[in-house]
């Protein structure tokens, strides 16, 4: 039973850390179409930089194209740094820019305590005494892991419901499928 009785009125009161939107971020670019088409586009850009940084340097005086040897070697050890510090962006900068934009940035409220519970019109939610409710319409997908459910709606947002903010996995389980369902029911 969570605290103050909500997850018996069918509410289940949620705090997110940090590190709850660098899984959304992770969950979104390897799992849905728009995030993988991203994470392409992304490789892409990385490719064209470096085919781009190898014909900049092939009338380098020293390590250009005259002399083959020194400029495989400045090619290839160029282009290594070139894809370490994409990945060093796509892959360890990403989630640590959705956990500061939960600190400092555009997303500082969304740690705030919020309750959220499901009903045939949508998912509804209280924070700060406010009460709001976003149509099955406006959700675009769910998807679920073993420690989140996410309920995308534009984009990389949506909101998160970690399974720790449950009284045990099949709570989680349960909250999940009938969110689904209900989403299922409302498609036109």
């Amino acid at each position: 039973m969570s605290k103050d009785g909500f997850e018996e009125r069918g509410w289940v009161e949620v705090q997110l850390h940090e590190d709850d939107l660098a899984a959304l971020s992770k969950y979104y670019h390897e799992h849905t179409p728009a995030g993988r088409r991203r994470t392409r586009v992304l490789y892409g850009i990385a490719v064209i930089a470096c085919v781009a940084w190898a014909y900049s340097v092939r009338e380098h005086p020293v390590y250009g194209i005259a002399h083959p040897e020194k400029y495989a070697l400045y090619v290839g050890i160029g282009v290594g740094v070139i894809l370490a510090a994409f990945y060093f962006l796509l892959w360890y900068a990403r989630p640590t820019l959705a956990r500061l934009s939960a600190s400092i940035g555009h997303r500082k409220g969304i740690t705030k305590p919020t309750q959220f519970r499901v009903t045939p019109a949508g998912l509804e939610l209280q924070q700060d005494g406010r009460t709001g409710t976003a149509p099955w319409g406006d959700i675009r997908a769910i998807g679920r892991t073993e420690k989140h459910l996410f309920l995308l709606t534009l984009g990389i947002n949506g909101f998160i419901l970690p399974a720790r903010c449950f009284e045990n996995a099949e709570a989680f389980a349960r909250f999940a499928d009938e969110a689904q369902r209900l989403k299922q029911m409302a498609k036109p």
